[in-house]
């Protein structure tokens, strides 16, 4: 079983072919415990309304769409030069307001931390990136954001604005109402769970 990432359909339906492999149809593991109905429902326990779902989950992801940004673009371009320490560094700490602000602006941020470019390379680079940075912005808005956004690093940072401690913790709620059927397995827990009983 490996994460999805950022591959495309092709991509996938590719490696489980030739590998024998499960992809995973969200980008990561810890995507799962993002399921908008289960923090939903724990918003409701909570005394919240579970229609702050998907506000918070964006604001969360919306922390690390630069990184979401450059690590898009490296995995869709691998042609390209591997982001070096510093790329990931700015990258990391450029939320999504500083993008939406002037895209053309933070992406030649990001390219300038890259180090010397040929031209053809960078103005390619330069233009991914932007696409990367479009995608971001309409997946944001969309109901599989749960789905694609950076899933360690939101289910790291997601607990506080749940009222929880920590990854653990919530983890730990989210398995609870699962084994309770107090929400439903999401389809992407669904096929791993039956691509595990097959092997």
């Amino acid at each position: 079983m490996i994460d999805r990432d950022f591959r495309t359909p092709p991509q996938m339906a590719e490696l489980q072919t030739q590998a024998s492999v499960h992809v995973l149809g969200c980008h990561e593991i810890e995507n799962l415990y993002l399921y908008p109905d289960a923090i939903g429902e724990l918003l409701r326990r909570a005394g919240r309304s579970p229609d702050e779902t998907q506000g918070i989950l964006q604001t969360v992801s919306d922390r690390f769409a630069g990184l979401w940004i450059v690590q898009r673009t490296a995995m869709r371009h691998p042609d390209f030069p591997e982001p070096t320490p510093l790329v990931r560094e700015l990258a990391g700490g450029l939320k999504w307001d500083t993008v939406a602000d002037d895209k053309e602006r933070a992406v030649r941020d990001i390219v300038s931390r890259y180090g010397p470019l040929e031209a053809g390379v960078e103005s390619k680079l330069i233009n991914s990136l932007l696409r990367s940075a479009d995608v971001y912005e309409k997946l944001r808005e969309s109901p599989d954001l749960w789905k694609t956004c950076l899933g360690k690093q939101v289910l790291n940072s997601i607990p506080r604005a749940l009222g929880l401690n920590s990854a653990d913790s919530l983890e730990r709620h989210v398995f609870q109402l699962w084994t309770d059927k107090a929400v439903a397995l999401p389809a992407e827990a669904l096929e791993l769970l039956a691509y595990l009983h097959r092997i």
